[in-house]
């Protein structure tokens, strides 16, 4: 648990640095942390987040052992750095106004900043260490983010758990054909409350 809840708090620690770089006054429904707390308030509880998600990431090494641990921020780095990459892409591009990009410099980016787990080469020998008799999947955005990974859990024979209560999607459309192909493929839905009262 200690590493989803770290990928989860790190993910919208980038969503709140996001919202100020980008100038976007709505996130999920609700007002943008700066345009409600004010730039200062909301970059430092970015920085917060971060610093909160590299502490869960230590404890780690009493759930998986020092080997593994350290695989897992392998991992972490090389998400952090394809991502800080794809947004000062994009931020470069706006401050320029380029209107020269071209579709394959735009598919870079989009796979820069959508991550997927199984983008990383070392991630499969990651979860073999790991060897988790289910893989618990949660956060944000279902139809993107979990989507990625639940599809290449599935494709590797994992069996999978997705949370529904602690999960939502950007689109109801790509969502709701998200959720249906996961039932197809064997994913056992559940609650926040019935993974976090399990063992």
């Amino acid at each position: 648990m200690p590493s989803a809840a770290a990928l989860e708090m790190l993910h919208n620690a980038f969503l709140v640095h996001d919202d100020i770089e980008d100038g976007s006054e709505r996130r999920r429904d609700q007002p943008a942390m700066y345009v409600e707390h004010g730039v200062p308030l909301a970059v430092n509880v970015g920085d917060a987040m971060q610093a909160l998600s590299l502490r869960m990431l230590k404890d780690n090494v009493k759930v998986v052992g020092p080997e593994v641990a350290w695989r897992i921020v392998d991992e972490f780095d090389h998400m952090l750095m394809q991502s800080l990459e794809g947004q000062a892409m994009e931020l470069g591009w706006v401050r320029d106004n380029d209107c020269s990009i071209t579709d394959d410099d735009y598919l870079l980016l989009v796979l820069k900043k959508t991550y997927s787990a199984f983008s990383n080469p070392n991630v499969e020998a990651l979860v073999a260490a790991l060897a988790p008799s289910e893989v618990i999947v949660f956060g944000v955005a279902t139809d993107v983010c979990n989507d990625a990974a639940i599809t290449g859990l599935l494709a590797r024979g994992y069996r999978v758990a997705f949370v529904e209560d602690a999960s939502r999607g950007l689109s109801e459309e790509r969502t709701a054909a998200a959720l249906a192909r996961w039932r197809e493929g064997g994913v056992r839905f559940t609650l926040s409350a019935d993974v976090v009262g399990s063992p």
